[in-house]
């Protein structure tokens, strides 16, 4: 009797472990077709790519000869969009380029004049005459112009001199080291203003960032939603909140509440952790904060193509395209745009949304986050789109208290 109990303890310990290492196969089959067909997961989400993985192993196990991977879907989902932006961006990196390829130019006359007394060769007085050309008629405005010939000039003419000047004499040598080393890209004296103006920025879009995985995490707590960001100049964010992301969990309206008190709290946070960057940034940057309501619910869809959710319906596109388009709107009868440095704009149609948000404003007014300077706008039409309003109000930079 003992001998046959001991026979069943042993292959019982071999059957744990076949079942465990059938588990981990199973379990690593999953996230292969996962990482293959999508992308990297959020914990709220993964159930339903888990479910769609499954179904499709089970058409391969049955020998089906095309396995289809399901829609991922989410319908009836509340949209949330966020968006910081680092205000004049475009024109301070135009005005980067334009200040790094003026020394740029000045560098390359010098070097060109130096290498002529070494060795006159008429192909010099060209380039030394394109070099003063460009100085005088290069300008911010036309910039992108100006960098397509510029740039060709830089990376196809020049080399080639160089290069016969190396071969030459030892001098010309020395001469054109001195001018590589201010070239490079890192270190070089020709990159310095757009060198400070990119770590500025990358000093925002951390500082951003870091914040809004705080927030995230404070979100899932509440109630699980997918949350995604998208890094330019600024961040730009979805939520998508609802009961068919988390089935096994009664949805209730007071999370969206929540969550959109946690969003205009979070962006009150994030504009002053920018404010307090201006003091490390070499370039001097401020930051924008917008925030766009949307009263419908919309439905969801994940693009395998571009492995990122998307809107799904003709109505619902609707809202990817006013959120692609408000950051520019402005004040009704006036050009002055809505979105303004140290405060922060709400966009929306419906008076509910209106008195929602002012409940919440009233109340971060009264714990010292926001400043007593609510504006209540009308915004100019944007195409296709009648109705806008907004809200505007200031972040109080001297005093704030996070929400527990």
């Amino acid at each position: 009797m003992n001998r046959f109990l001991a026979r069943i303890f042993s292959a019982s310990t071999l059957l744990a472990q076949l079942l465990k290492d059938e588990i981990v196969d199973f379990e690593t089959k999953i996230n292969e077709v996962i990482k293959d067909k999508f992308t990297s997961l959020q914990s709220a989400v993964q159930w339903k790519f888990n479910k769609e993985a499954w179904t499709y192993l089970q058409q391969l196990e049955e020998g089906k000869p095309r396995p289809i991977i399901g829609d991922i879907k989410f319908e009836q989902v509340y949209p949330l969009y966020g968006a910081v932006d680092i205000r004049n961006s475009t024109i301070e990196r135009n005005k980067a380029v334009y200040q790094d390829m003026v020394v740029h130019l000045e560098l390359l006359e010098k070097l060109l004049v130096r290498l002529k007394d070494l060795h006159s060769i008429v192909i010099l007085d060209e380039m030394i005459f394109n070099c003063r050309r460009w100085l005088q008629e290069i300008n911010e405005e036309m910039m992108d112009s100006f960098q397509i010939q510029v740039n060709e000039f830089f990376n196809q003419n020049v080399p080639e001199v160089l290069t016969y000047f190396t071969e030459y004499s030892k001098e010309a040598h020395t001469l054109i080291n001195g001018y590589e080393k201010a070239v490079h890209p890192i270190e070089g004296i020709v990159y310095k203003n757009r060198n400070i103006l990119e770590n500025s920025i990358q000093l925002i879009n951390s500082g951003i960032s870091g914040y809004l995985e705080l927030f995230d995490k404070e979100l899932q707590s509440s109630y699980p939603c997918y949350f995604e960001k998208f890094r330019s100049d600024g961040v730009e964010y979805d939520i998508y909140i609802g009961q068919s992301i988390a089935p096994n969990k009664k949805f209730n309206e007071i999370y969206l509440k929540n969550i959109r008190l946690w969003q205009l709290t979070s962006m009150a946070a994030i504009g002053k952790i920018t404010h307090s960057l201006l003091e490390q940034m070499g370039k001097h940057l401020l930051t924008t904060q917008l925030i766009f309501v949307n009263a419908n619910l919309i439905d969801i869809n994940f693009r395998t193509d571009e492995h990122r959710f998307d809107v799904e319906g003709s109505y619902n596109i609707r809202y990817q395209i006013i959120k692609r388009r408000i950051d520019k709107v402005t004040l009704k009868g006036t050009s002055e745009r809505l979105t303004q440095p140290g405060k922060i704009a709400i966009v929306y149609f419906t008076k509910n949304d209106e008195k929602e948000y002012l409940g919440y404003i009233q109340y971060l007014q009264k714990n010292g986050t926001l400043l007593d300077d609510l504006e209540e706008l009308e915004l100019e039409e944007l195409q296709g789109v009648k109705g806008l309003q907004a809200l505007r109000v200031g972040i109080n930079f001297t005093s704030y208290e996070a929400i527990d």
